[in-house]
């Protein structure tokens, strides 16, 4: 097997954003003529600005400005070479 990526200060928003992102895109998109796919960008938008739920990072709320923000950030000490979370 491979090794676990490495964990940063960003990585579980990261997470939350890409899962935010695609699970909008499939609430909007619209197949057209010849099999097409189409995302509306105001479709998109409200899709996003709606979104609520618990991610990796903690309960995400975005408002209606796009503001998806958890708030929570996670800090990380090297103690004896090793990652450790405080």
């Amino acid at each position: 097997g491979e090794e676990p990526a490495t964990l940063t200060l960003f990585t579980r928003q990261a997470y939350d954003a890409t899962r935010i992102l695609l699970a909008a895109v499939e609430q909007v998109i619209v197949e057209g003529e010849g099999g097409i796919l189409y995302v509306n960008k105001q479709a998109l938008l409200d899709a996003l600005h709606a979104t609520t739920g618990e991610g990796a990072s903690g309960t995400i709320t975005c408002t209606p400005q796009g503001e998806c923000a958890t708030g929570l950030a996670t800090i990380y000490q090297v103690i004896h070479g090793e990652w450790v979370q405080q």
